[in-house]
């Protein structure tokens, strides 16, 4: 075919220097202005500089053909529209070309090219261009940066000053191709790209906070950038696009994708399952890796558009505000762009998009990510407008806040501190059932700020969160998850007393938690329990006692160090005669019979329901597995405690069980840390009043008999603590009965004596100091002295020795001397008789029963040698109370 162009034309065209070339494009506009209506000779030149110039193989001459297009678009001056897709094809090849001044060229052809097109070139070529430039300013050529960055400015100035203020390119494809370059490592690639966000986020026609989730995670990661100027520049647009989030309008219902969307990179393992829902968003490869902390999640525009589609219709409310692409992917959604030209359309922003992104940047590795994080989730939980989207979402909120509260950084821990009080406040608000002013200003703050209902909380899925990171190795962590379970606990009995029958994994980590190294995480985790036991009753206390019993029969330390703490705690809590009533039943019932071996520590047993248990509504089917594990380290926050090395997993309890047969070593042994709690401890002071009925000349009560014969028959597996028991209740006769008995039918062994040495020292403790006013009433201090004596004879010679000798002499002495001056009682008209215990210093016989019973069964054992449970070898001593 002849060639529309002339010949010297053409060669000048492919000549090697620039004025030659230059000089025939001049040729060649002049030519194209004479011909600009014959629509077939303009075709044909612009097809022969495609093919013979800028496709050749010679790199002058695809320098000419570029010129040369650019020629003719200026001598086609406004006609140029009719033939820009074949003009800018081309150029476009060139911007990759092989040679830096092909690629030079291809600049000042498309600068040209734009400078005559204008708008048109923006709505056919946008995103092409827009790639070709992200390439271009990174170029290894200094002068293809500077002419890219000329090219640049342009196309920024056309975008930005179109008189329609409505631009019609691609939305949907240009931010797919923003998202996939946002990921760029290339500071000047990262500046170009936020420049580009930063102008589109100025034109109030264009709704950028549509595609906010699919661009967030990169936006976020550029703080994290060594660069001073990317990182200052990252913050003011991450400012800037918060402001606009909070001025939004939130949706005027919550939609579902929010209450089921899977959180990337914020609970990993089970948790991520267990909060399973109807999420709309597919969950993809990018969101997958995005757990391992490493990698931010995309949410790729198709399912953006998708999952919006329903909300930005109804916030439409059928005024038809936009149509689909007609692209074939895309669902007919609401255009981003005014419907109309110069009318600005906002629609409501849908909240729930953003909190994987933001929850992935609380638990990424870099400070200042988790810092922005925070301050995200802070600013629109402050806002108010947007509590009832966030409602369903709440549970991995409190999860990632509660992951940053154990930092090591004073702003990201008083930030995650801010949010989890924030979020704290929203659970009560949602719950408690705010008043009718309260909800009247939270409504006014948008069409999804009204006060969230206690039915739309995830309260399963919270509490199944909580549970895992009551095993964190953060202890900041761990106490802030126990402080959500005991505020839920006290506003939401119902609703989490059925959660803990469904998940025994709960159960089995707050009994964990009783082992914590924190006393004030124990203290709280007792707290829950107690709260929870005063609302699902005295059997759900008790097996909470038989699975605390379970655990201190195989924890030797814990026996040492955490038996007192979360016995007084309890008996602070709730009540001590409940407490020890139910610690000592236990025991009692769950004691060894003599020859039948030692108890196994595997908690056998604990999954079938007590017999004539109620409660026992359904078998629990969750793994021990679930409940065992751990927050991954990807999730954790970087300069936050890491969990510790070899931390202990929680056993796995079940909630509706019967307690194993207890070691009766172990039974011993606990029986003598109770009794001096018992006996020291200040939450303990009323029960011993009980124990010892106040009023001398009254008959025992029936509270105070009901106690002592309950506590008794636990403590019989203990001579000592019998004894003590005795002597603290008045009951002279029968404790030195108790002593015969130890020194007649019994090994005294080295255990004995020294709970016996530690029975003298409490003798002298204000606890018994009404026993020791006892040794002053001649009249009725026999037993008294019967069982001091006999004790005193039990005794090696030893300080114990010493000082009970001296407490007996002084006061036989002192009784003495009183004795011989006082008047017969009758002298003294009016005056009561002195008489302490009289009434109830007897002889039970079904206690000494009891007693043999248990002496004996612990003596077959120790003769066989079946005990596996290794006494303290000292107990810990607890300090004198002022009753």
């Amino acid at each position: 075919m002849e060639s529309a162009i002339p010949a010297i034309i053409m060669r000048g065209l492919k000549d090697k220097t620039y004025s030659k070339r230059k000089a025939a494009a001049q040729d060649l506009e002049r030519l194209v202005k004479g011909i600009r209506t014959e629509d077939a000779q303009v075709q044909s030149i612009i097809h022969h500089l495609e093919r013979d110039l800028c496709l050749s193989v010679d790199p002058n001459a695809r320098k000419g053909g570029l010129i040369a297009l650019s020629a003719v678009a200026i001598g086609l001056s406004k006609g140029v529209k009719a033939y820009l897709n074949a003009i800018i094809a081309p150029i476009i090849t060139c911007f990759s070309d092989k040679d830096a001044e092909v690629r030079y060229y291809a600049c000042e052809s498309l600068f040209n090219v734009s400078k005559i097109a204008r708008k048109e070139v923006i709505d056919r070529w946008f995103s092409e261009i827009f790639d070709s430039l992200c390439k271009l300013s990174a170029d290894s050529e200094q002068s293809v940066q500077n002419a890219a960055g000329m090219l640049n400015n342009l196309i920024k100035d056309l975008v930005a000053s179109d008189p329609s203020g409505a631009p019609n390119f691609d939305m949907d494809k240009f931010f797919a191709l923003l998202v996939e370059r946002i990921r760029v490592v290339s500071p000047q690639l990262r500046i170009f790209i936020m420049d580009w966000i930063q102008l589109l986020h100025g034109i109030p026609s264009l709704d950028l906070l549509y595609y906010l989730p699919a661009f967030l995670p990169g936006l976020l990661s550029y703080i994290a950038d060594t660069r001073v100027d990317v990182n200052m520049k990252a913050r003011a647009i991450l400012n800037s696009l918060l402001e606009g989030v909070v001025a939004s309008q939130a949706l005027p219902e919550v939609t579902p994708s929010g209450a089921g969307t899977p959180v990337a990179g914020a609970s990993p393992g089970p948790a991520a399952s267990a909060s399973g829902g109807e999420g709309t968003a597919p969950e993809s490869e990018s969101e997958a890796a995005a757990t391992a902390g490493d990698t931010p999640p995309v949410v790729g525009i198709l399912a953006i558009a998708a999952a919006s589609a329903a909300s930005a219709a109804s916030a439409a409310s059928g005024s038809g505000s936009g149509s689909g692409t007609g692209s074939g992917e895309t669902a007919d959604t609401a255009s981003p762009l005014a419907a109309d030209v110069g009318v600005s359309v906002q629609r409501p922003f849908d909240v729930a998009r953003i909190v994987p992104s933001l929850l992935w940047a609380c638990c990424s590795q870099d400070p200042a990510m988790q810092a922005n994080g925070l301050l995200w989730i802070s600013g629109i939980l402050s806002s108010g407008k947007f509590k009832r989207a966030l409602v369903p979402l709440a549970d991995r909120l409190v999860h990632g806040a509660l992951l940053c509260v154990s930092h090591n950084l004073n702003n990201i821990k008083n930030a995650a501190l801010d949010v989890d009080a924030a979020l704290l406040a929203l659970f009560l608000e949602s719950t408690s059932g705010a008043g009718s002013a309260g909800r009247a200003a939270i409504a006014g703050g948008g069409g999804g700020g009204g006060a969230p209902s206690a039915a739309a909380f995830p309260l399963d899925r919270l509490i199944h969160e909580l549970s895992q990171l009551l095993t964190h190795g953060a202890e900041a962590t761990r106490l802030a998850a126990l402080e959500w379970l005991l505020i839920m606990s006290q506003h939401e009995e119902g609703a989490f007393a059925a959660q803990l029958g469904r998940n025994s994994g709960l159960f089995s980590a707050l009994l964990h938690c009783l082992l914590d190294p924190s006393p004030r995480a124990t203290r709280t985790a007792i707290d829950v329990l107690a709260t929870l036991g005063s609302h699902m009753g005295p059997k759900w206390f008790r097996r909470c006692c038989e699975c605390f019993l379970q655990m201190l029969q195989g924890d030797k330390k814990m026996m040492q160090e955490r038996c007192s703490l979360i016995v007084r705690q309890l008996a602070m809590t709730l009540t001590p005669e409940s407490v020890f009533s139910t610690l000592a039943d236990i025991l009692t019932e769950a004691s060894l019979p003599p020859g039948t071996g030692s108890a196994s520590a595997s908690g056998a047993g604990d999954a079938t329901p007590a017999a004539g248990d109620d409660t026992a509504a359904a078998p629990v089917t969750e793994s021990p597995a679930a409940v065992a594990a751990t927050v991954a380290p990807a999730a954790t926050a970087a300069g936050a405690a890491s969990p510790k090395s070899g931390r202990a997993q929680p056993r796995h309890f079940a909630l509706y069980g019967t307690c194993p047969p207890l070691d009766l070593a172990f039974v011993e042994s606990l029986v003598q840390a109770l009794h001096l709690i018992l006996m020291t401890s200040s939450e303990c002071a009323r029960m011993r009043a009980v124990l010892r009925a106040t009023d001398d000349r009254a008959p025992e009560s029936a509270e105070s008999a009901s106690l002592f014969a309950q506590l008794f028959r636990c403590w019989s597996h203990n001579a000592a603590a019998s004894i003590g028991l005795c002597l603290l209740a008045g009951r002279f006769l029968q404790a030195y009965e108790l002593i015969k008995l130890c020194s007649c039918d019994m090994d005294v062994t080295v255990s004995f004596l020294v709970d016996i040495d530690q029975l003298i020292h409490l003798i002298e403790s204000p606890v018994f100091t009404p026993m020791r006013l006892h040794l002053l009433d001649i009249a009725n201090n026999q037993s008294l002295l019967l069982a001091l004596n006999g004790l005193l004879m039990l005794l090696p010679q030893s300080s114990a020795y010493n000082i009970l000798k001296n407490r007996l002499s002084s006061a036989s002495a002192i009784s003495a001397s009183a004795a011989a001056k006082l008047p017969a009682p009758s002298a003294v008209p009016g005056a009561a008789p002195v008489v302490a215990f009289p009434l109830r210093d007897h002889l039970d016989h079904q206690h000494i029963e009891q007693f043999i019973a248990c002496q004996q069964s612990h003596s077959a054992v120790r003769s066989l040698g079946m005990s596996t449970c290794c006494r303290p070898a000292a107990a810990p001593w607890f300090g004198w109370p002022l009753d």
